[in-house]
């Protein structure tokens, strides 16, 4: 491998602009040339650290949990490596350690290759080590002489070609839905339109040749779904066998094949989904709900490995902007997220002086001198930081430093309280312009903190934090589950501190989505809403509501969440209490009699399950116990 060649080189441009196919052209190239090629799709690796060293592990064939693995494997190998890493744009929350720590781990060992549709941040060109071993390119369209060549390898005779190539200016995806689309656009209605109503006008004409029905409802039923395999598009469709459609799907010009799955091309995909959704409503509604209640079955059986890919069809899923820009924004970025270095001290103390009370600033100098990579800062293109956030995990953190700040100190006592382990206490964000406000520093901050959100689950219960003025956030909160903290207001310096809590719940963060999802449709994710108020975490039944303790809150509403599967003693400390089962422990026996007694008439919903443990079975008779 030429030492001279850059490490990594990002090529970028619109969507159907080619990016793929010259990716796909590049990595073929050199597997020609005897180099080893990886090829991964950003879109199904969960956006972590494990997530992305496990994916390329496998696909070396080897084991690898930590960077340091991984960089051995990569040194074993008898080649040099190329990486290619497609769709980028879902990959933005690992930016900051692509750059910071993959590459210069490699150390030139391996070269990587990006294709999104995101220009580059400015961090790539302005690095000291990556800056001058990085190189981009954007993608424009192509030229007359090259889009009369890609028609003519389409099948499209010169006759037709003149008008196809006016109306579709160079932009490969309009040429080959023109390819596809020929016979409707005789008429010369397209000619005045911008490219975007050109690819949109184009993928309704496609969609429209397709002559067998179920799959054009196969087409739009993919298109509210970020993947689709043969049984959730048979749940969507509502049939019993689609053997035989999901290989005419398969075949379609513009679905893609992914490693956990079907797609549409991403820009077809976002066509047909608007077009359904402004056309037919309640059907574009349907499939969604279908393809959720399949994902809730699937799900329960799912292996760990397979865990992120539904959480990102959930995601998907979610309409609920809030959500999913702040996992996978739509918008362009312009700051840079990074873990505190010791030199950025001088900044975080400047913006927090501004913006707080000395007695706040202290806590956050005391928070930096026990606990600094708890601390990340947000830089702007030059790299001056203009931002930071302080997040400290309740696991790796000695209770005993909780006690030293007022407000982690009620926090601590808030967990404990309710019988949680692990939480995140988001202890202060703050940009330089802005303080605790709504601004694109602060938004790249919490997309930033939605990393440790999926690092941290299957584990992780709850998130705190705290601010001046809750109103700002106050709706989004609300949408989001977070609810305030009664006892966690703190004085600091004259000035009030107020705090607020999101508890994912016993399934963590893709529980929490689930619900989101849920409300979003009208419906509950189970039994629930109709037996257990979450918010005043209440029975609701025919004596009335009743009270419950947080221990017994949460057993209830983990059965719930499973109806109809056993869930063991074991599963319900550990989820519930945070112990692990000894064997001989009867405090779960002790809150389900209680529970079955406030239950009333309803007391026979929790079955006994011989020698396992409990099932909630609405409208059942239990089993002796």
């Amino acid at each position: 491998m030429n030492p001279d060649a850059p490490w990594a080189f990002m090529i970028h441009g619109l969507g159907g602009i080619g990016k793929t196919t010259l990716l796909n052209a590049i990595g073929s190239e050199a597997r020609d040339k005897g180099r080893r090629v990886v090829s991964l799709d950003c879109a199904t690796i969960e956006p972590t650290e494990a997530g992305f060293i496990t994916a390329l592990a496998d696909a070396l064939g080897a084991k690898a949990a930590q960077l340091d693995e991984l960089r051995r494997r990569v040194d074993e190998l008898d080649a040099p490596l190329i990486l290619t890493l497609d769709r980028y744009e879902n990959f933005r929350l690992m930016d900051s350690w692509l750059r910071q720590s993959f590459l210069p781990a490699m150390a030139g060992q391996v070269r990587i290759l990006i294709a999104g549709r995101s220009a580059p941040l400015l961090q790539w060109t302005t690095d000291p080590l990556l800056g001058p071993r990085f190189r981009s390119l954007k993608l424009s369209t192509l030229s007359t002489k090259d889009s009369a060549a890609l028609l003519a390898d389409a099948g499209v005779d010169p006759g037709h070609q003149e008008h196809i190539l006016r109306l579709a200016h160079g932009h490969p995806l309009a040429l080959r839905l023109a390819a596809v689309a020929r016979a409707e656009l005789s008429g010369g209605s397209l000619d005045d339109l911008t490219i975007d109503r050109v690819l949109r006008e184009l993928t309704r004409f496609y969609v429209a040749e397709i002559e067998n029905p179920q799959l054009r409802a196969a087409v739009e039923a993919a298109s509210t779904v970020r993947r689709v395999n043969a049984t959730t598009l048979a749940a969507m469709l509502e049939l019993d066998d689609v053997g035989a459609l999901y290989d005419e799907f398969e075949a379609l010009h513009f679905v893609e094949p992914r490693r956990d799955g079907l797609s549409l091309h991403d820009a077809v995909k976002e066509f047909v989904s608007a077009e359904l959704h402004s056309r037919d409503p309640s059907r574009f509604a349907g499939y969604r709900r279908a393809a959720w209640q399949q994902m809730r079955q699937e799900i329960k059986s799912a292996p760990a490995a397979q865990l992120w890919r539904y959480t990102a069809d959930l995601i998907y899923l979610i309409e609920n902007p809030v959500v999913r820009e702040a996992f996978f924004p739509s918008t362009e970025l312009n700051y840079a997220v990074e873990p505190a270095k010791p030199e950025d001290f001088e900044a975080i103390v400047a913006i927090s002086s501004r913006h707080e009370p000395v007695e706040a600033v202290d806590c956050l100098r005391y928070w930096w001198s026990c606990s600094r990579q708890s601390f990340y800062v947000a830089r702007e293109g030059k790299g001056d930081v203009v931002g930071f956030y302080c997040s400290l995990d309740s696991t790796r953190i000695d209770p005993a430093e909780f006690e030293s700040d007022p407000l982690t100190r009620a926090w601590w006592a808030d967990l404990r309280k309710a019988g949680v382990a692990h939480a995140l206490f988001l202890r202060r964000w703050l940009s330089r312009d802005d303080g605790e406000s709504p601004s694109p520093v602060q938004a790249a901050c919490w997309l930033d903190l939605k990393r440790s959100y999926l690092e941290l689950r299957p584990d992780l219960r709850r998130v705190y934090l705290t601010l001046q003025d809750l109103q700002p956030y106050l709706a989004v909160a609300l949408r989001l589950g977070f609810a305030p903290v009664a006892d966690a207001t703190v004085e600091l310096g004259g000035r009030t501190y107020v705090s607020a809590a999101l508890d994912f719940g016993p399934d963590s963060v893709d529980g929490w989505m689930r619900r989101l999802f849920a409300h979003e449709l009208g419906e509950s994710e189970s039994q629930e809403s109709a037996i257990l108020d979450l918010k005043a975490r209440q029975l609701v039944g025919p004596a009335g509501r009743q009270d419950l303790s947080p221990l017994e809150f949460g057993v209830m509403k983990l059965l719930i969440e499973r109806e109809g599967d056993p869930v063991s003693r074991e599963q319900l400390l550990a989820e519930v209490w945070n112990i692990h089962y000894d064997g001989s422990s009867n405090v779960v026996d002790t809150v389900i009699r209680a529970l079955r007694k406030k239950l009333g008439e309803r007391a026979d919903s929790i079955e006994s399950v011989r020698g396992v443990g409990y099932r909630y079975l609405a409208g059942q008779r239990a089993a002796e116990d």
